[in-house]
Parts: structure tokens; sequence; C-alpha cells
């Protein structure tokens, strides 16, 4: 196992910054959570102060989402799990890389795999929250005796910005893929 010890004078700022990106994957998780079933489970708007909130799925309206009833609003999170669970998986996988960097060990095999687990999570999570909206609105479409919502299909630009840092990601574990081969091959020179 190769361990690369950041000196010493700036390993401490980095182990911190590891351990608060670490509290704040709780808080994002923690949220994602809420959001996604006030979203489904949301009858009528939140009133927080000056403030009146109302929580709705990306691709629907507040308006759409209350004229669905309990089976479409179920087949909704279904739709949903997976998307949700990809985006969980990535978060992990961000996780177990942010704990390996600030155990030193950021060339090792575990933290090259996580990195790689991260960016295949995270392009499938692009792919699939952009499949569920459309298969959403057809599945609901199909379910009742009128179209109840409309198949919409867009791409961002912060989605396809998601995409190219993706593809950065992937690029840099191989390379750090092939530094960490090439160091073991140089090692057997000496």
């Amino acid at each position: 196992m190769i361990n690369f010890y950041i000196l010493k004078s700036g390993r401490p700022a980095v182990r911190r910054l590891c351990s608060s990106l670490q509290g704040t994957l709780v808080i994002f998780v923690a949220l994602q959570i809420l959001y996604f079933c006030l979203a489904w489970g949301g009858s009528h708007a939140y009133d927080l102060v000056f403030v009146r909130m109302s929580f709705y799925p990306d691709g629907m309206s507040f308006d759409q989402l209350l004229r669905l009833s309990f089976t479409h609003r179920l087949m909704g999170v279904v739709l949903g799990l997976p998307v949700l669970g990809t985006l969980f998986y990535a978060v992990l996988q961000l996780n177990s890389i942010l704990a390996a960097i600030k155990d030193g060990m950021i060339f090792s095999l575990r933290t090259i795999a996580a990195m790689q687990a991260f960016t295949g999570a995270l392009l499938l999570y692009v792919v699939l929250s952009n499949l569920e909206k459309p298969l959403r609105a057809l599945i609901i479409n199909a379910m009742g005796q009128t179209g109840l919502l409309r198949v919409l299909y867009s791409l961002s630009s912060h989605e396809m910005l998601l995409v190219l840092v993706c593809a950065l990601f992937y690029i840099l574990t191989a390379i750090m893929h092939e530094g960490r081969r090439l160091e073991e091959e140089n090692k057997g020179f000496v």
C-alpha cells in the first residue's frame, strides 16, 4: 500500500477540510431524504416564518402533484428510489475517498477504486434522473384515463457540466492508477 503524506504543516488542514466535507455529506443526505419525502408526501404548502414553501418532484408542478392519486404517488416513489439510491451510493464513495485522504492514502488502490465508483455512480445518477421524469409521466398517464402529466425531457447546462466533471474524474483516476503501476514497476528495478 502506497501512502502519500502531505507536508506536516498542511496535513491537519487537509484532515479538517475532509472532516468538514464528511459532515456536509451527512447534512446533504438528510436533506435529500427530507426533500424526497416532502415532495412525494406533501399535499399542502408549508409556512416557515415569512416564507411559504411547497415541495414537488422535479419535472412536475405543485398543482400536478396535488392531482395525483395515492397509487400515482406510490409509482413516482418507486421510480424515484433507484435515482436516490444511486446518489447515495455516490455519496458513500465520496465519503470513502475523504476517509482515505484523511488517513494519508491518496494513491492507494482503495482510493482509486472509490474514485472510479464515485465517478460511475454520479454519471449513472445523471442518466437515471433524466430518464426518470419522462418515464414517470408515461407510466402515470398510462395508469389514468386522462393525461395528468406532460412528457418532458430536458438536459440542463448544469447536468452537462456534471458529465464533464465525471469525465475529468475518470481521467484523473486513470492517471493515478498508471502512476501507481509505474511506481511499483520502478521499485522492482532498484
